[in-house]
């Protein structure tokens, strides 16, 4: 009788282990599908066109979420001066940000995720935004002219 037990726990348990591992397949399967439609509307090559949501997506993710309340409401070029901004004066953006983060969200800012930040915006920067700083540029040049 206590074998009989036994192996109907036995049988009970490799069933919960194999529903366990079909749940973890299908959340796999989830979160990648949700990766791919993140991607799908990140236009990595033109940030200046990015709005507020496809920036709370991009900083979802990159794994940047301690950044969300940072940059709520910030657009791409928002976001690409906040960028400017730390590559120009590390130290002081730093510390500015991990101020504004403490004390009016009450979280903290490791300087992993800062510095993972800095290098993410980089990667954006390295795509393409050379081009796109130099269309703007040509752009507000023109526009000026046209006023003068």
């Amino acid at each position: 009788m206590l074998l009989l037990i036994t192996i109907n726990d036995y049988f009970r348990t490799q069933k919960k282990v194999e529903a366990d591992k079909e749940n973890n397949e299908d959340a796999k399967k989830e979160d990648q599908s949700d990766h791919d439609e993140i991607e799908e509307k990140i236009n990595m090559n033109n940030i200046i066109s990015w709005n507020e949501t496809v920036v709370r997506d991009f900083l979802t993710k990159k794994k940047l979420s301690d950044f969300l309340p940072l940059c709520n409401g910030l657009n791409g070029e928002e976001l690409l001066d906040l960028y400017g901004m730390c590559k120009s004066n590390s130290v002081s953006m730093y510390s500015s940000l991990k101020f504004e983060l403490l004390n009016i969200h009450e979280k903290v800012l490791p300087i992993s995720t800062f510095l993972h930040f800095v290098s993410q915006l980089r990667v954006v920067d390295d795509n393409g935004l050379l081009l796109n700083r130099y269309i703007r540029s040509e752009y507000l040049d023109e526009n000026s002219q046209d006023e003068e």
